[in-house]
């Protein structure tokens, strides 16, 4: 929704008690300028790029008022004198308090019959509530966080007013009213200040002819046949080209905004011996932010060299005596395929076959008298099936089987890391696969090798399950998506 192309002269109290505190704001910087309220008055102008009248008077606080009654006349007009606040000489805390009177300002100017009141009373008492994943759920992803002034839920919804929605969907802000009220909503049930958010989404929603599209909203929020994890932390070890058995370690956090954008913290070099303890690392620095109450979805992108290692008995030396795969979902991708773009398009199309058509018949076993180091044989068997999926194998792929294997575009491989009887292996994988359709196996995978790893049962498809390797690539989450750089690296 676009703002008003003009304001009326008489403010309403609210919007005249935040154009007050501009002025008061304004003033403390001007007090300066007196001697050059000329040079101060033109950058002013300059800057907000508004006309502003000559005045008489020198003294600040007269300036002040006149440049501020001259910016609540215009769109954005407080946004502009924020912005232009650095070159007048204003401290950062005094630059980002105008930039919040700016955001409530615009905010009454977009939605001027909202019950802006009570909302700020109560919003602004509450705690953060994952600010910044509400935010990426409310922008579908577009923004993928917040101001550092935004401290609050208010502060997070009248930023968010100055957003536009997509085409398709609804105003952030409304958007944002019906996260939070899920994110308050307890285990005993909706709170009061919950119900006050959807009282007000509704609202807004009836003022502004969206109510099918904010029905729609909770019915995908109650039914939803989403994946049930809440979120999920990607790993990637790439070689150090200088230091022999040395890793660059990257990571992303993605949160369940019901959008691809995860958000990459910053790099650090690992050795291989501290690959184990580093990985888990990020993972309960993931659990920090996401909450661990949840399995999250942890996907560790390695080299082929790696590509064995068991991450899903990880533990660390500083962290969780219980092994990450009895707490998360945790596969292996591939670093070579997600690097190379040529082999991108057979593996999109092999995903898409996948999960139109889930059925086992996607899965090749390879049989012990198919000789499976033989990349030759790999290389025709994919060539005359495009829609085969999922390669299971009784052992370890080879280097040039594997590369066969993401050159054509395999998006799943699952293999043994020791040497089981062959029918134990297809067993456990058919009974998997058998339960419903493939788009749930990975999870069907992931609660089967979580029990193995938990329970005592020494029976022949938990000695499988637990030294199963799983690489489940999904090509629609690749971790550069995204070039915005979260936190510093900080050990937990």
């Amino acid at each position: 929704m676009s703002p008003p192309t003009e304001h009326s002269s008489h403010l309403s109290p609210p919007s005249d008690l935040l154009a007050e505190e501009a002025v008061r704001l304004l003033v403390s910087i001007a007090q300066s300028a007196e001697s050059r309220s000329k040079l101060w008055h033109g950058t002013v102008e300059r800057f907000t790029g508004h006309s502003i009248a000559a005045s008489d008077t020198n003294d600040g606080a007269g300036l002040a008022r006149l440049v501020v009654n001259a910016c609540v006349q215009r769109p954005f007009g407080l946004v502009s004198l924020a912005d232009a606040l650095p070159r007048l000489g204003a401290t950062p805390g005094q630059i980002e308090r105008m930039r919040s009177v700016a955001d409530e300002w615009q905010a009454m100017q977009f939605y001027p019959d909202a019950d802006w009141t009570s909302m700020r009373a109560k919003l602004k008492q509450l705690p953060p509530q994952r600010l910044h994943l509400l935010c990426r759920a409310a922008t579908e992803g577009r923004l993928t966080s917040l101001p550092e002034r935004c401290r609050t839920p208010w502060d997070a919804l009248i930023h968010l007013t100055g957003i536009n929605a997509t085409p398709a969907g609804l105003p952030p802000a409304l958007l944002f009213l019906v996260r939070l009220a899920e994110e308050l909503d307890g285990p005993e049930g909706t709170s009061r200040t919950a119900q006050d958010c959807r009282r007000w989404a509704q609202s807004w929603a009836e003022d502004w002819d969206l109510e099918e599209e904010l029905q729609r909203t909770h019915v995908v929020t109650d039914t939803a046949d989403a994946s049930a994890l809440t979120g999920g932390v990607i790993v990637q070890l790439g070689p150090d080209v200088l230091e022999p058995n040395t890793y660059v370690l990257s990571y992303w956090i993605q949160s369940d905004v019901r959008a691809w954008s995860p958000q990459r913290g910053r790099d650090r070099t690992v050795a291989g011996k501290d690959v184990p303890d580093a990985v888990c690392q990020v993972v309960e620095l993931a659990e920090k932010e996401l909450g661990p109450s949840d399995p999250l979805m942890v996907e560790c992108v390695l080299p082929y060299e790696l590509l064995d290692l068991p991450v899903e008995r990880f533990t660390g030396t500083k962290s969780s005596n219980v092994p990450l795969g009895a707490r998360h979902t945790v596969f292996v991708r591939s670093l070579e395929r997600l690097r190379n773009r040529a082999w991108h398009r057979e593996w999109h199309s092999r995903w898409a076959h996948l999960n139109s058509h889930p059925s086992p018949s996607k899965i090749r076993y390879i049989l012990e008298g198919e000789h499976p180091g033989e990349a030759r044989m790999l290389d025709d068997a994919l060539g005359k099936d495009r829609q085969l999926a999922i390669l299971c194998l009784n052992a370890p792929p080879q280097r040039a089987e594997m590369t066969t294997a993401l050159r054509r575009g395999v998006p799943v491989l699952i293999w043994s890391r020791e040497a089981h009887p062959a029918d134990n292996l297809w067993s456990a994988v058919q009974e998997l696969a058998a339960q419903n359709d493939l788009a749930d196996l990975p999870l069907r995978l992931s609660e089967a090798r979580r029990q193995a790893l938990t329970a005592d049962d020494r029976g022949p498809n938990m000695a499988t399950m637990r030294h199963l390797a799983v690489l489940w690539d999904d090509p629609q989450r690749q971790p550069e998506a995204t070039e915005a750089m979260g936190p510093l690296w900080v050990v937990p």
